[in-house]
């Protein structure tokens, strides 16, 4: 036995215990430290707590370190035992590799995919758009999520934390990701209390936006409401009676109550989804993830046998190859890659803090970002053979509305309208915005782990406060002002940021 060995003796449980003369004092992790607790309790029998070294720290109920710990096995810990060796704590971890990429599929492919993505194609170019898109999706989608999803994987953190590691100087990064992922928490809650309201309303038939309303004058005379007769049912439906949207935003603001109800609910479902964290919302993913695309397969082949489906396409991606050369393109093709993966919003760090150390996430990145370039290339599809119907109608009007909300609430509905079995195929399509909008609920209202604690129910309750601005007359107002300034600028900083702390903060070679 050498010197240093001869200084030590070892304790009834296997443990090192130092003497008085050469202990190391430094609290460092070792694997042979590190005594597990009760495996049916959760804490230490009296005979482990007997033989624990003096001095020995504690944190919680997961681990304990002996002082004399050296800093051998610091990276197998971390591998073996899934054990944040910062702290000591037993990290939580997704059940199987599955539920991660369906996490980051169902989070990447949102409600921007369905409304944003068919809108700018058909007004940038048609398929030459798909060139200045694929190449931003190679230069700036693919290197930032793989980025975001190293960062959280290798520091086992939540945005906050992640970046106050890597630079106490950072810790701003993290927490201006997450004041945008609380905006947009209430931005997407209020779409979801929208779809709420229409998927409740579907179940009646005739629908109730496939006529304008009317009421019995003198004589019984058949009298339609003259709003409406100017614009059409589905216009008159969103905005009169969904929204009793005022004149102006300076107008005294009316309470809605089905928004508010619809918010009331919203809020509450992602609640109980996010009550046990990961747990629960791994479990919710394999249908929030994967039902859409159960839908946008029933549309697809609805769609195409239609008549006249192929004109639709052939506005869609027909290629207008001079727009190449506009900027605005090239700017539109960044900004939908920037938005549609969700970069910049923290959510990719907290969702990757939650894998193995050791697990593949160059793989997941290409996968989940591929996925994600065609999904929106076959929503394109099924959202302009669809509209095929309104093309041959009303061209002008189509294209006016065929973004945003005026494609999901307005265009969508009023070709619904024209199919057999109408109510049922507003439930499916309702149904699949809710399923989209809240995988990214999920992740913006978890963007920070300690979200996820027993602190889940204030959080959610003080975004439910939060959200009644949106439940009045003036509401669509400050919706449009969230839509418009709440993400652009900070997000863009972010991202710059981020680049900059990994390449010359923390350093490449790490």
């Amino acid at each position: 036995m050498d010197q240093k060995e001869g200084s030590r003796s070892h304790t009834a449980n296997g443990t090192v215990s130092p003497t008085a003369e050469g202990a190391d004092r430094r609290l460092q992790i070792e694997m042979n430290c590190l005594s597990p607790p009760d495996s049916k309790s959760g804490e230490q029998s009296p005979a482990e707590s007997e033989a624990m070294a003096p001095g020995t720290l504690t944190y919680g109920s997961i681990m304990s370190i002996g002082p004399d710990a050296s800093t051998v096995n610091l990276l197998r810990i971390d591998l073996e035992r899934k054990i944040n060796r910062h702290t000591g704590e037993e990290r939580a971890t997704w059940d199987n590799r599955a539920q991660f990429v369906l996490s980051l599929i169902g989070y990447a492919v949102g409600l921007g995919n369905v409304w944003r993505f068919p809108y700018l194609t058909q007004k940038n170019g048609g398929g030459a758009f798909l060139i200045p898109y694929a190449i931003m999706l190679a230069i700036e989608g693919i290197p930032l999520f793989f980025l975001e999803l190293a960062v959280g994987q290798r520091l086992r953190k939540g945005a906050i934390g992640a970046w106050n590691q890597v630079s106490p100087y950072l810790v701003g990064v993290g927490i201006c990701s997450s004041i945008v992922s609380f905006y947009l928490s209430l931005y997407y809650n209020t779409i979801m209390s929208w779809c709420f309201v229409y998927l409740f309303q579907s179940f009646q038939s005739p629908l109730p936006w496939a006529s304008c309303p009317h009421h019995f004058g003198e004589n019984d005379t058949y009298i339609i409401d003259a709003e409406c007769e100017k614009s059409s049912p589905p216009s008159y439906f969103w905005y009169r009676s969904t929204l009793n949207t005022a004149p102006t935003v300076e107008s005294s603001p009316e309470f809605n109550w089905k928004i508010a109800l619809g918010l009331v609910l919203a809020w509450t479902v992602v609640f109980l989804c996010i009550l046990k964290g990961i747990k629960s919302t791994g479990k919710v993913v394999y249908v929030t993830a994967t039902f859409p695309y159960f839908v946008l397969v029933i549309f697809f082949f609805r769609g195409i046998t239609l008549e006249g489906f192929d004109k639709g396409l052939m506005h869609l991606f027909v290629p207008e190859w001079h727009r190449l050369l506009d900027p605005e393109v090239w700017l539109d093709a960044a900004t939908q890659i920037f938005y549609s993966f969700g970069l910049a919003f923290g959510c990719l760090i907290a969702l990757a803090s939650y894998n193995p150390v050791r697990s593949d996430f160059l793989r997941d990145t290409l996968i989940v970002t591929i996925c994600d370039f065609f999904t929106s290339i076959f929503t394109a599809v099924v959202v302009f053979s669809i509209l095929v119907i309104l093309f041959q109608q009303r061209l002008f009007f189509c294209l006016q509305s065929a973004s945003g909300t005026g494609l999901a609430f307005i265009a969508f509905t009023e070709a619904i309208n024209q199919f057999p079995l109408a109510p049922l195929w507003a439930v499916l399509f309702f149904l699949m915005l809710l399923t989209l909008g809240l995988d990214s609920i999920f992740n913006f209202v978890c963007v920070c782990d300690v979200l996820l604690s027993s602190r889940a129910g204030s959080v959610c309750l003080i975004c439910l406060i939060l959200s009644m601005c949106f439940a009045t007359s003036t509401g669509p107002y400050v919706f449009a002002l969230f839509d418009s300034f709440c993400a652009n600028i900070p997000l863009l900083i972010v991202g710059f940021i981020e680049c900059v702390a990994v390449s010359y903060v923390y350093g490449l070679k790490q």
